[in-house]
């Protein structure tokens, strides 16, 4: 099946319907916060908190099962109502999601 994501928009669209695994990880650096949710059609449906003391990196990934609709958009953004927060991009965070 596949070609369901997007890598310009960072949004997954269900290509059938189905049961789907979800799943992200998010680096920060150390001594800053990244409060994360998936969303699905604009609805938060799982959320990651992450918060890296003691001057270490930290990591931390968030796996939801979530019934998808053909053309149903996922997506992860920071938690709504949190500012201040910082994660690495690039090969360091990462999110999918696959049908069961």
């Amino acid at each position: 099946m596949g070609g369901g994501y997007n890598s310009t928009s960072g949004i997954f669209i269900a290509p059938v319907g189905g049961v789907y695994v979800c799943d992200w990880t998010i680096l920060t650096k150390a001594n800053v916060y990244f409060h994360s949710e998936l969303v699905v059609n604009g609805l938060r449906m799982a959320a990651n908190n992450l918060h890296a003391s003691n001057l270490k990196h930290r990591q931390a990934t968030t796996m939801t099962i979530v019934k998808l609709d053909a053309g149903d958009l996922v997506w992860i953004q920071p938690y709504q109502g949190y500012k201040g927060t910082y994660a690495y991009g690039s090969e360091w965070s990462k999110f999918s999601c696959f049908k069961l």
